[in-house]
């Protein structure tokens, strides 16, 4: 498909892989995680996909989470790879999210209220059961901050 071609982001991922039906990224930042997460779900949701011959209501679920991966080498693609207990919880959150929007962990919101990332609000969702028996924990949903109008 020409879709995955035609668009470039300028936040580069450390990493780009697939998980069977699911996309996986690797950023060195939050705010280029946050960033490349909100325009692909834009850009997904721009995307005529019945010109495509696809159900016109196709759409994404994205999961942001931080925390320390363990960087190694794979052996079978002779990549470079991430891999440890945080990559399972922004697995774990993504089935959870609703189509379309973009949810996170608290980890993620934490840090990106430390380093005071203005482009973006995170705002509380609740306590939400995580997929496949994770646990229960805190989520966050990620959108564009609203600028506020200016005062007269």
């Amino acid at each position: 498909m020409k879709f995955a071609r035609s668009w470039q982001s300028p936040r580069r991922p450390l990493l780009s892989n697939t998980w069977g039906d699911g996309l996986y990224f690797v950023f060195d930042t939050v705010r280029d995680a946050r960033l490349f997460a909100l325009e692909l779900a834009g850009r997904i949701a721009a995307t005529d996909w019945s010109a495509k011959g696809l159900p016109p209501e196709l759409n994404l679920r994205i999961a942001l989470h931080v925390g320390p991966v363990h960087v190694c080498m794979n052996p079978i693609t002779a990549r470079r790879d991430f891999m440890g207990t945080h990559v399972s919880r922004a697995a774990r959150i993504e089935p959870v999210t609703p189509p379309g929007q973009v949810y996170a962990s608290q980890a993620f919101a934490a840090f990106a209220a430390a380093e005071r990332v203005g482009e973006f609000a995170c705002e509380y969702v609740g306590l939400t059961a995580l997929a496949k028996g994770f646990g229960t924990f805190p989520t966050y949903h990620v959108r564009t901050r609203v600028a506020s109008p200016s005062l007269p």
